[in-house]
């Protein structure tokens, strides 16, 4: 199983979309979202944890922050712009 790792400003317009398609793959058991802005929105796929964070962390520091609580050894680090097809 693999644990997902995404920062995020909630910028990119489709990054909901992304969480959706990401939460329907199977070998994927988690998706941990580090919100680096505020969080848009309130409802997420069964498989989102959200890490709200106070300011914004950056990308490298916000993977390792994912990395360390992850319950997966296996990680899929992602950025909030990539679009899955």
């Amino acid at each position: 199983m693999f644990s997902v790792i995404i920062p995020t400003l909630w910028k990119a317009n489709f990054f909901f979309d992304t969480l959706i398609r990401l939460n329907s793959i199977e070998i994927i058991d988690e998706i941990i979202i580090i919100s680096n802005a505020p969080n848009p929105h309130t409802v997420f796929p069964a498989k989102v944890k959200i890490l709200q964070m106070s300011e914004n962390t950056g990308v490298n520091p916000a993977w390792n922050l994912g990395k360390n609580i992850a319950r997966n050894e296996d990680l899929l680090i992602l950025n909030d712009d990539i679009i899955l097809d």
